[in-house]
């Protein structure tokens, strides 16, 4: 693949901070350390990948090393506490001029096995935490799907389709996030549009390989190395309405919830859409 010119985009990264993990380091891989900062140095090697994929030149790379100083100061810059005491999601944006910004928000907390799991069935003891779409339309990998960067529109495109409303009631919508399954030309499970999936499949949990097309996220390998789950290819045609779905990113760690059909979106609307995103192709 040609690489996208260096100008049009940023490298970026959500982390969780969380003053949960300063004591409380993985027990099933130790190597991530101790520090507010959720798989800090599994999101440095991703984007490191990212940045040595797209060429950018070695001013990129000397700023990501600094990544965990630039978190601390902004801590300190917006909180007055470089181990501030409510769980935040750090956005992180890193451009090919080796520019690297900073925002945070809120994000609510959660217990220490929903960020280090030691066993997937263990999560559920808790309720969902998700209400999962299956796209109707394809996605075409490309580099902006392998790696993150502020280039989203794909994502934006199939996110767009997740129904208002669903099945659930009120009250249990607004306790849950959605999410939406990107599938690629060969009707496989690509990624979520926000998290990794992983799907009960011959006695064994799976998550979609690289080759599928999908971003390869900081959880992911954190389930992979722990022994967690393994890669595979999962299809469109097997990821059944009410099936259970494990999903799981850097800020939320790892919930479930159910695969719920895409009522609100008439057969005429998702042709449209998939006619326009093969034009782009």
């Amino acid at each position: 693949m040609e690489c996208p010119i260096q100008d049009n985009f940023e490298i970026t990264t959500s982390i969780r901070s969380d003053e949960l993990l300063v004591d409380n380091p993985s027990s099933l891989l130790p190597r991530l350390g101790k520090g507010p900062f959720y798989m800090l140095c599994l999101h440095q090697e991703r984007m490191l990948t990212a940045l040595s994929t797209f060429k950018w030149p070695k001013v990129a790379r000397d700023a990501l090393s600094n990544l965990h100083k630039d978190l601390v100061d902004h801590l300190k810059q917006r909180y007055d506490d470089p181990c501030y005491g409510v769980p935040l999601k750090l956005r992180v944006t890193l451009s090919s001029s080796g520019n690297i910004d900073v925002f945070s928000i809120p994000t609510p907390g959660v217990t220490l096995g929903t960020l280090f799991p030691l066993d997937f069935d263990d999560l559920f003891t808790h309720l969902p935490t998700f209400g999962v779409f299956v796209s109707p339309i394809t996605t075409t990998p490309s580099l902006f799907t392998s790696h993150k960067t502020t280039n989203r529109a794909q994502y934006d495109q199939v996110r767009s389709l997740i129904p208002a409303t669903s099945n659930h009631s009120n009250e249990q919508r607004s306790t849950r996030f959605a999410e939406i399954l990107l599938i690629n030309r060969n009707a496989e499970i690509m990624e979520g549009s926000i998290t990794t999936p992983y799907f009960f499949r011959a006695g064994e949990w799976i998550t979609p390989r690289a080759q599928c097309g999908g971003n390869l996220g900081t959880t992911r390998r954190y389930a992979l190395d722990a022994g967690l789950c393994k890669e595979g290819i999962v299809t469109r045609e097997s990821v059944q309405t009410g099936e259970r779905v494990i999903l799981s990113n850097g800020v939320r760690g790892f919930g479930w919830g159910h695969v719920e059909a895409l009522v609100q979106i008439r057969e005429n609307e998702m042709i449209k859409t998939d006619k326009a995103s093969q034009a782009k192709r």
